[in-house]
């Protein structure tokens, strides 16, 4: 055969390869790619932490609404969290993974809300537990990524079960106003993820603990003053012998060093493969912060007596 042939041949085969990739993505413009930033969704998707910003403001004011508020705002943060946890992971079983972890997290806002008692949740956990695994056989014999699919969706249930903390924030002003400072702290740890991504991953977590400390102990201080400036009846710090401002600025302080390591794990866990790559994913990576910071929150409220 003449060699101009087979090379035509060849080049003929090679661009009706690539006619038919490019035929494939117009047809699917679902296609599986992190987001580049260029356009206004993929900025919104590569920047999780403006969910953050909003769903901890949003929690945050609801010290000023009704407090029953504050408990549909933690099912509306249940809700959108079920909805990405799947995607964010990986996971197999998307709608099994998102019915779980809504299901028993709103559980635990509403058992929590009508008997006010933080000890339920462990009770709610166990039979999501249980919920986890029967969703699994559910999905038939051929269960690929089997464990990966449990522990992913077990994980994801523990933290949307935190979503219960608000309800018993929610049931004393002193400790409903809590809600607020870690609000802030929160905004102040989310707005470090701006920094230069060609920085080291080392130096961009240990600056987040570091602004996410002051912020913490400069709100603290604050609240503390206007606390006093207000009366016992807005918010107190009781925490003998130290005086009222040592014990804001420490508390604040502690709550802001606990925002500061979370999303240095967060920027190590979900960087680069496990970046989200869906509206949905980005919430839920965005909201990990406003959750995992509740029981924080709850246990300085305990200590401080307030």
């Amino acid at each position: 055969m003449d060699i101009n042939a087979v090379t035509a041949q060849e080049s003929w085969q090679s661009l009706a390869q690539m006619h038919r990739e490019g035929e494939q993505e117009q047809e699917d413009p679902q296609v599986d790619k992190t987001p580049d930033g260029s356009s206004a969704l993929g900025r919104v998707i590569a920047n999780p932490q403006v969910f953050t910003v909003v769903v901890a403001l949003m929690m945050g004011l609801t010290f000023w609404l009704p407090r029953d508020v504050l408990t549909v705002a933690a099912v509306a943060v249940v809700v959108g969290f079920s909805l990405g946890w799947a995607q964010l992971l990986r996971l197999p079983s998307q709608r099994g993974t998102g019915v779980v972890i809504a299901l028993f997290g709103i559980v635990s806002v509403l058992a929590v809300r009508i008997y006010p008692d933080l000890a339920i949740v462990t009770e709610v956990a166990g039979v999501g537990i249980l919920g986890a695994f029967i969703a699994e056989i559910l999905r038939g014999k051929d269960r690929p990524q089997l464990v990966a699919s449990v522990a992913g969706t077990i994980a994801g249930l523990l933290i949307a079960l935190t979503a219960g903390v608000y309800s018993v924030l929610g049931s004393q002003k002193e400790w409903h106003f809590l809600v607020l400072p870690a609000a802030l702290i929160l905004v102040a740890g989310a707005l470090v993820q701006y920094l230069p991504k060609s920085w080291s991953p080392n130096l961009r977590g240990f600056l987040s603990v570091a602004i996410a400390g002051a912020a913490g102990l400069v709100v603290g201080l604050v609240i503390m003053l206007l606390g006093v400036a207000e009366g016992a009846n807005v918010f107190l710090f009781q925490w003998a012998p130290w005086p009222g401002a040592i014990s804001g600025a420490l508390v604040g302080a502690s709550l802001g060093v606990i925002v500061g390591l979370t999303w240095w794990a967060l920027m190590w866990l979900f960087d680069d493969e496990l970046a989200p790559k869906t509206v949905f994913a980005s919430f839920t990576l965005g909201t990990v912060p406003v959750l995992a910071l509740v029981l924080p929150v709850y246990a300085m409220a305990r200590l401080l007596g307030a």
